[in-house]
């Protein structure tokens, strides 16, 4: 799966309204973000791409007893800095590789504190190369 792909932007220690992160992994480097443990890669893959060459994999490791990917397990975290009322916007793609177990997939959103901010319970990401486009239009956080 492809993760979070466009959110806000934070530069130099300031935020500058309108800006733009996009994140295509377009790269060979470890992510921070996954949580170890989690999946089988930590480096793009070129399994199922949305666009481009290289993709956020995840490939889910088996839950055996409470070890790996279990049910409402944490995969991915990526805190971003913005600033009180800045719009925010996240769009991602999300699709289930070859032919496993359809993945169910939850996104959330927090504050810093943990509050939470907005909430997609399920995502039922369709097998590839069918593709589900998450979206969060233009959200302000307060």
């Amino acid at each position: 799966m492809s993760i979070f792909n466009t959110i806000a932007d934070f530069r130099h220690g300031s935020v500058h309204l309108g800006g733009t992160v996009i994140e295509g992994y377009e790269n060979q480097v470890i992510n921070p973000y996954l949580i170890a443990g989690t999946t089988v890669h930590n480096i793009p893959q070129t399994f199922a791409v949305h666009g481009g060459t290289y993709s956020l994999y995840l490939n889910f490791i088996n839950c055996v007893g409470s070890t790996g990917t279990c049910a409402g397990a944490k995969v991915f975290e990526q805190p971003f800095v913005v600033c009180p009322g800045m719009p925010v916007r996240l769009s991602t793609y999300l699709a289930t590789s070859f032919s496993g177990t359809q993945c169910n997939v939850r996104i959330t959103i927090t504050d810093a504190n943990g509050t939470m901010l907005n909430d997609q319970p399920s995502i039922s990401a369709p097998y590839s190369p069918s593709w589900y486009q998450y979206h969060l239009a233009r959200y302000a956080y307060n």
